[in-house]
Formats: structure tokens, sequence, C-alpha cells
């Protein structure tokens, strides 16, 4: 994300500058660059962004396809170490395989999921179940077969589109848990009542025969062509079911309309002032809107591209920048740290990267001594020195001082630095009321984390609050 835009996303980290596919530079590390110059290209981005879309016009996800594919056909939308999709390519997919589902009886408002990873194959598929006039239901890969079963009850899926398996885990083998004989479809199945399709993408070599692929669903489309000939559906209408990450209690699907993706697609391109052609490196899911609409979408807007990767590793993402030339990466906190601390950052010509910014969260922050304090601007200074290399600052109830901050701090390998040495460099460099005054030490596997990898502060505060009781 651009360092001088004001509507950074909370918790986001994005590398980003002002390359254009093509350009190829001569250095490795980070550009120089003219703050000046910098404030002045990033305005006019923006109202070339703003000219460009003037009044709003709105679109279902299929027809928005189809216009980017009549206007910038040639370019990449897909790029990965394996394939490239074109935007003339990826529409001409998707239109196959929507009229491969409906041919197979799916219906305006029916309920598709789409267990499926950072592969190629996932963007051509979002866009067919919009042109179907389906309603497509992301899935969390890394769910277990109970927490399957129950979204895909609880969607009310008819068809779902799945890897056969990923990250060690067996989907198929999960569906012969939740549904045993699902491959033959037996409607009166207790568990999932409406599921009368599975469509395969072999991920790793245990494609079920007898199981229609998503080769075969494309090619079902090309004998039927013009099978969604006629199907119109409202821009207002719900194209997408996302659900959340279920940290409270069950997962909550929350319905999102064609339109409200698109605006905030459009919306993210603009607070990042995209120029046109913008190439955005992720590893993050796309059954999550950071993927899905900071990605996919927002790169749509500009006839940008986007390189998807399956999982996460330093590697992939630096690898990644210099093959494929991003000027845009998405991360999460963690994923930015292991990117910098990764002692071969410098062997890759990352010319094309730009500069970092790194955002907090609103809802971290807490009052001490009557004073508000931003965990963000603390956790800098530690995280900042060598021998540290993760540090998190939460607040904790304290008679006292309301909150008192607490330190959680992660010692990067071979160091021995104390707890003395942390509030001493907090000392040195902040107000006496941003000093915490407490500090534990965890591993890095210690540290709560989501499954896109972001750290659940409020499990650091029942951690701290244990380990200092364990101390008293």
């Amino acid at each position: 994300m651009d360092a001088e835009s004001p509507m950074a996303s909370a918790e986001t980290s994005t590398l980003s500058g002002a390359y254009r596919p093509g350009d190829r530079g001569h250095h490795r590390g980070h550009l120089r660059r003219d703050p000046v110059s910098d404030m002045a290209d990033i305005a006019a981005r923006r109202t070339e962004l703003l000219d460009t879309f003037g009044e709003w016009t709105p679109h279902t996800l299929g027809q928005w396809l189809d216009d980017r594919a009549a206007r910038y056909g040639d370019r990449p939308l897909v790029i990965t170490d394996e394939q490239t999709f074109t935007y003339a390519e990826t529409a001409e997919r998707a239109t196959a395989l929507a009229d491969g589902l409906v041919t197979l009886g799916v219906r305006p408002g029916d309920q598709v999921g789409l267990l499926l990873a950072n592969f190629a194959e996932f963007v051509p598929l979002k866009f067919a179940i919009a042109k179907a006039g389906a309603v497509a239901v992301p899935l969390n890969y890394l769910y277990r077969a109970d927490e399957l079963a129950y979204v895909l009850a609880q969607s009310e899926c008819r068809v779902l589109i799945t890897m056969t398996g990923f990250a060690g885990l067996d989907h198929l083998g999960m569906l012969d848990e939740i549904a045993p004989g699902w491959a033959e479809i037996r409607r009166e199945d207790r568990r999932l009542p409406l599921l009368h399709t599975v469509i395969q993408l072999d991920t790793d070599g245990r494609e079920r025969p007898g199981v229609l692929t998503v080769d075969e669903l494309a090619s079902l489309g090309e004998r039927h062509s013009g099978a969604t000939a006629g199907i119109e559906t409202d821009p207002a209408a719900v194209g997408d079911i996302l659900y959340t990450s279920g940290t409270t209690g069950a997962p909550k699907g929350v319905m999102v309309t064609h339109d409200a993706v698109l605006r905030t697609g459009f919306a993210s391109a603009l607070t990042r002032a995209f120029a046109d052609g913008r190439r955005i490196l992720f590893s993050l899911p796309c059954y999550h809107m950071f993927g899905y609409v900071e990605g996919i979408i927002a790169a749509t807007i500009v006839g940008g591209a986007v390189i998807p990767q399956p999982t996460f590793s330093p590697e992939g993402y630096l690898s990644g920048i210099e093959r494929h030339r991003a000027t845009d990466i998405l991360c999460v906190p963690t994923m930015t740290i292991a990117l910098l601390e990764h002692p071969k950052r410098h062997d890759y010509d990352l010319s094309s990267d730009g500069y970092l910014e790194v955002t907090g969260c609103a809802k971290e922050l807490y009052k001490s001594g009557g004073e508000l304090v931003m965990p963000k601007e603390i956790e800098e200074l530690p995280t900042a020195r060598p021998e540290i290399s993760q540090a998190y600052l939460v607040g904790l109830p304290d008679e006292r001082w309301g909150d008192a901050g607490c330190a959680c701090v992660v010692r990067a390998p071979g160091s021995g630095i104390t707890a003395a040495q942390v509030i001493e460099i907090c000392k040195t460099n902040l107000a006496r009321f941003k000093v915490p005054k407490h500090v534990v030490f965890l591993t890095a596997d210690e540290l709560p984390t989501t499954p896109t990898g972001k750290v659940r502060k409020f499990r650091l505060v029942d951690y701290a609050k244990q380990r200092l009781e364990r101390q008293a």
C-alpha cells in the first residue's frame, strides 16, 4: 500500500510502486524515491481513476469480466509459474464453465461451493459461478470434516467444486466421511440433503474415477454453448456468501452483492492509487475478502494481473516478485516479518516492488493512566533490534493504570535479551505512559494465529495473564 495513502487497511501491509509491467530494474533491493514526486504521482493516478470511471455503472461479476476482456483481452489476468490466463482466455473459460454448470442443472440463486486454494483455475471458476446466475460460496480449505459439513449444509450448497486434496488434507476423503457414497449422490443423505453434484480438480494425484473434473465441466459447456443465454442477474443480487473465521462461535455466512464487491474493488484501487497494469502477488486465500477483493477484483479495475500462490513462503514471494515483476504484494504482519528477516532477501531483484507501509488496528488501542496507547508505535521499537524477531503489545487490566502494557516478545535465534533490556529500549525512546509494565517471552510457534497468519491479540492477552500469574 502506498506509504502516503491515508486509507491504508488495518492489519495490512503491501509493497507497491509506480512500476509499470515491462519495466526492468537494474539493481536489487528497494527503489530510492522522491517523496514530493511520489505524492504528485499518487494524486495523478487517483485523478485518472476518477476520470475513467466518473459515474459508477453497476455490473454483475459476469458482466464485469466480459467488459474487462473486451478492453484488455490480450493482457494477462492470472499469472502462475505453471500457466497464464489472459483476460480473453479467462472470460472464454468462465463462459464454458458456466454453460457446463447450467447444463448440470444449476439455476439462478443456487449456492455453489468452491473449495480451492490459490490455483489459477480459481479465477475462471469464480466468475463462471456468477455467469451461471448462481451464488459462490468460497470455502476455507483448512476446514476439517465437521467444519466442512457444517458450512456446506448451512449454506445449502447444491454443487461443490473441490480440490482433491491440499496441504496434507484429503478433501475427497472428507466427503467420504461426511456423506458416504457421495459420488453416487444420494440425495437422501441427512447431512448434505441438497448437494447433488461434486466436481473435482486434481491437485495431488488422487483424482476419483467417474467424478466430473473441471476440464470435463468446461467440455460439457462447450458442447452446450449458450446454455447461459437468457440468464439475467441483478447487480444488487447476492453474488457471494463469504464465511467468517468463526473465532467466537460457528462460522457465519456474509452475503455480498455483485455491485458491492465491484465497488469495494474500485475503492481499493483508488485509495491505493493503482497505476495501469498493476501486478499483485499474494498467497492470502480467496475465501476471504482480502485476497478476493483487494487482489483479484482490484487488479481488474486497471487491467492488472494477479500472481496467486497456494502457500506462503518468503522464498516464494521474493522469487515471484523477481520472476513476474510484481508491483504490489498482499501480506499480514507475520508474513511481512518473515520477508524482512529472510537472510537472502537481498539476493532477489525487487526493483518492481516500491516501498513498505505497515499499519495497525484501531481495536488494539488501550488506555494506560488515562492516556491512549497505540501498540503499533511501540512494537516498532523492539522489532527494529536484531535481538528481537517479533513483538506484540497488549493491554492487561490493571487496578492502578486501567490497562498496563505488556510486551509479548519472540527472541531472535541465539538472542538472550532480557525483560529489563526490552523495557529499557522503550524507556529511552517513549513517553512514560507508553512504556510497557510487563514483558513475557514466547516462541514463534506459541503465537496464537488465525488460519491466514494474523496474530490474535485477544488470545495473547490470555496468554500473557497466565504467564505473569505463574511468574508471580
